[in-house]
């Protein structure tokens, strides 16, 4: 079978790539790209729909630039992207410094802003873009000030971007889940004494959720199904936001 579109994963060694990879129709074809040359390989070989892999770390422009190059050079135009890169650290607001801000904005903004600002060579007209934001930039928490400052920026990169790209019909969303099981989010629990892990759950009214709960949602923002859908950032967290 020809495949019909193809799509850029990034940050595709999270469980959130993983999990979209697995929902798509098989004549997607998918470039995966992340830092981790061995687990980048491994997770692929266990997809089926794998056109390559690239190694690359996206919080270096210069990096990006390579990567957007090789691309190119590929003759591959893509028609979806999803960049799931990102990281989260906890760390009291009086204890950080402007490069611990620094590092927090490398992983988690970026990440993304390096590829908006490179992309436009490699995309269709009327391709979609998704980045990862968070349901916590609603609501705040302690503890995350870095991460809600990253992801809050990030929500507004996308509404901007959205305006360039439209005259192509390029889309460009966000998704903002709430806390799903993930390696990232199991970190974060695992500090957390019974009774703060119990007050976390109840705080998402439907419960936590899984990575496949939020990579539907970023098939459908990637799909046509939503072609008249950009500049919006698409909150998927089981009822946390309105549970204030």
């Amino acid at each position: 079978m020809q495949p019909t579109h193809q799509y850029l994963i990034c940050g595709a060694t999270s469980e959130l790539a993983i999990a979209l990879v697995k929902l798509l129709d098989p004549s997607i074809q998918c470039t995966l790209v992340a830092r981790d040359t061995d687990k980048l390989q491994h997770i692929a070989q266990t997809l089926d729909n794998i056109a390559t892999t690239r190694t690359c770390d996206l919080a270096n422009d210069t990096a990006v630039k390579t990567l957007i190059k090789h691309l190119k050079s590929s003759k591959i135009k893509f028609d979806g992207v999803f960049c799931a890169a990102g990281a989260h650290t906890m760390l009291p607001l009086r204890l950080y410094s402007k490069n611990k801000f620094s590092d927090i904005m490398d992983s988690n903004f970026y990440t993304a802003a390096n590829l908006l600002t490179n992309l436009s060579g490699i995309l269709n007209p009327q391709a979609s873009l998704v980045v990862t934001s968070s349901a916590v930039t609603r609501r705040g928490a302690n503890l995350v000030a870095g991460y809600v400052a990253a992801k809050a920026a990030i929500e507004g990169l996308v509404r901007t971007a959205a305006l360039e790209f439209a005259p192509k019909k390029i889309r460009v969303n966000a998704i903002a889940p709430g806390v799903f099981h993930s390696n990232m989010s199991a970190t974060f629990l695992n500090t957390l004494n019974a009774d703060q892990q119990q007050a976390l759950q109840t705080s998402h009214p439907l419960g936590i959720g899984t990575a496949t709960d939020v990579a539907a949602c970023v098939k459908f923002l990637l799909s046509t199904d939503a072609q008249w859908i950009t500049g919006q950032t698409l909150i998927v967290d089981g009822g946390y936001t309105i549970n204030a």
